[in-house]
C-alpha cells in the first residue's frame, strides 16, 4: 500500500495485472502540498489489458485542461514517477508523472485541445501485453462506464477522424505551448526548425518563436495573442485559454456579487527609497519596492485584521497568517503566487522568495500550494507609469491593495517647498465585511510603514 496525507491508493494484482483504487481524502478549498505533489503523478486504472492515461485533476478549481505535450512516445518504457506529459491548467503549465510500470500503448493527439478532468488520453501496457486491436473501441468502453459530462467526449471523437500510432523519434518530436504552436501555424513557421526552447525542458514557448520571426524579418505583424495580423485587417475569434476562462469568471463573479468600497492616500516614498538604495552597499543585493509593500501590508494587517479575511458561502472566516499575493502578469493571464507569513520575514527574505515565485509563474511552473491561502492581494502598476488605478477584490478575499507609480510633488515643510516622492495607493474592498472606517485605518497603518521604515527592519 502506498499512502500520502492526501491520497490513499491500495494496489493489487488480478491475472498478473496491477489494479489500482485511488482514494481520494482532500476536500479543503485550500489545496495542499501533499495533495497537490501527489495528484501531479498521473491517474490510471485498468482497463482489459491496459492501463488508462486519464486527464488529472491538478487544482481544486480544474474541471478540463489542455495537453501542451506528450514527453514520450509509443512504445517507450516508463516507470513511476516518470515525467511523459505537460497539462496546462487554469493555473499553470504542469509536468505530469506516470503511477505504474509498463510500455506506453497509446497517446491521444488531443496536444492544444481542451479535455475534460477524467477523459482518458493514453494507455499504458504492462510489460509483455500486445496493444489491442483497436483503441478506438477501448475508448468507447471507457467513455460509456464513466460519469457523463457535459462537454463532448474529446478524445473519442478526435480518434473517430484518425488513430495516431506516434512513432517518431526523440529527434523529430517538437515540444512547444499552445500559444507558441499557434503563432508558428499562423506563420507557416515549422517548429522543427527551433532546435532548443527556453521554456522547462527545453520547452518552445511564445517568445522563442517570435524571436525567430524576427530574425528572418517576419515578426512585424505579430499581433494581440500571437494571431497574424492579415493585410485585409479582417477579425478573427481568439480562443480562450484555461486560465482566460477561469479569470473571466472569476472577476465576473466579483464585480457582480461584491459590493466595492474604494480609498485611497498618498504615501510619501523616500524614506523607503533611501534604505532600499542602501541595501547595496550593506547587503551586496538590490532589491526591488515590492518587498516593502508586503511587509507594509502584513504589518498593517496585524493592526486591522479586518482586512484579512475570507468572506464564501455566506460565511465570514478570521485568518490569523498573514498570506500576501502579488498579481504578475504572465503570458496569457495573471498569476498570484503568496508569500506565506509575510509579517514574519524580513525584507531579504521576502524579495529571495517573491523573485523565485515571479521567475515560477512567468515560465509557467506555479504549483497549486505556490497560490494557495492568500489571505490579502497586492497589484502594482507602477513599473508601467500608471497615475492611479482601481483593482478588482479577488474573492474569497475582501481587500485588494492597488500600487500605481511614483511621482515627485512640492510639499511645503511650513518653511519652504521642498520635493517629495509619492505614490497613490487605493485598497478595494468587499463592503459586506468591511466598512469605510476599517478600510481607512488600514491605509493609515500602510502609509505609517512605508513612511517610517524602520519599523519594518526590526
Amino acid at each position: 500500500m502506498k499512502q500520502s496525507r492526501a491520497c490513499q491508493i491500495v494496489i493489487f494484482h488480478f491475472k498478473n495485472l496491477p489494479i489500482f483504487i485511488i482514494f481520494n481524502l482532500y476536500s479543503d478549498l485550500i489545496f495542499p502540498a501533499s495533495a497537490a505533489t501527489f495528484a501531479m503523478k498521473i491517474l490510471c486504472y485498468n482497463i482489459g489489458m491496459a492501463i488508462a492515461i486519464k486527464m488529472p485533476k491538478l487544482s481544486p478549481t480544474m474541471e478540463s485542461g489542455v495537453l501542451s505535450g506528450w514527453l514520450v512516445k509509443v512504445g517507450d518504457n516508463v516507470k513511476p514517477g516518470a515525467v511523459i506529459a505537460e497539462i496546462e491548467t487554469d493555473k499553470a503549465v504542469m509536468e505530469v508523472e506516470a503511477l505504474v510500470k509498463g510500455v506506453v500503448g497509446y497517446l491521444s493527439p488531443i496536444e492544444g485541445l481542451e479535455t475534460p478532468v477524467n477523459a482518458v488520453i493514453g494507455f499504458i501496457l504492462a510489460e509483455g501485453e500486445s496493444a489491442p486491436d483497436s483503441w478506438e473501441d477501448l475508448l468507447k468502453a471507457n467513455s460509456s462506464s464513466e460519469p457523463k459530462i457535459s462537454q463532448p467526449n474529446v478524445v473519442t471523437e478526435i480518434v473517430k477522424e484518425k488513430i495516431v500510432e506516434i512513432s517518431k523519434s526523440d529527434s523529430e518530436r517538437v515540444f512547444a505551448s499552445p500559444l507558441a504552436k499557434k503563432i508558428a501555424k499562423n506563420f507557416g513557421l515549422d517548429l522543427s526548425d527551433l532546435t532548443f526552447g527556453s521554456g522547462p525542458r527545453g520547452r518552445i514557448i511564445k517568445d522563442d518563436v517570435e524571436n525567430h520571426l524576427h530574425g528572418m524579418g517576419a515578426g512585424q505583424n505579430i499581433g494581440l495573442n500571437g494571431v497574424k495580423t492579415p493585410q485585409n485587417r479582417s477579425s478573427c475569434e481568439i480562443p480562450m485559454s484555461g486560465m482566460r476562462k477561469i479569470i473571466a469568471q472569476r472577476l465576473s463573479q466579483a464585480k457582480q456579487e461584491i459590493p466595492h468600497i474604494y480609498m485611497q492616500k498618498r504615501v510619501y516614498m523616500d524614506a523607503v527609497e533611501d534604505i532600499k538604495s542602501s541595501f547595496l552597499s550593506k547587503f551586496g543585493t538590490k532589491i526591488s519596492l515590492t518587498p516593502f509593500f508586503i511587509k507594509a501590508v502584513a504589518m498593517a494587517l496585524r493592526e486591522n485584521e479586518v482586512l484579512n479575511r475570507t468572506f464564501e458561502n455566506g460565511k465570514i472566516l478570521q485568518h490569523n497568517d498573514y498570506n500576501i499575493g502579488i498579481a504578475i502578469a504572465v503570458d496569457g493571464g495573471i498569476m498570484v503566487p503568496v508569500v506565506k507569513n509575510a509579517d514574519r520575514k524580513n525584507l531579504l527574505e521576502i524579495y529571495s522568495e517573491m523573485t523565485e515565485l515571479a521567475n515560477l509563474a512567468k515560465e509557467g511552473r506555479l504549483k497549486p500550494e505556490h497560490s494557495a491561502g492568500g489571505t490579502f492581494s497586492i497589484s502594482n502598476l507602477g513599473m508601467f507609469g500608471i497615475d492611479s488605478f482601481q483593482a478588482i477584490v479577488n474573492p474569497p478575499q475582501v481587500a485588494i491593495l492597488a500600487v500605481a507609480a511614483s511621482f515627485v510633488e512640492a510639499f511645503f515643510d511650513g518653511e519652504k517647498f521642498i520635493p517629495k516622492k509619492v505614490v497613490k495607493c487605493e485598497v478595494s474592498c468587499d463592503h459586506r465585511v468591511v466598512d469605510g472606517a476599517d478600510a481607512a485605518k488600514f491605509l493609515q497603518s500602510f502609509a505609517k510603514y512605508m513612511e517610517n521604515p524602520e519599523g519594518m527592519l526590526l
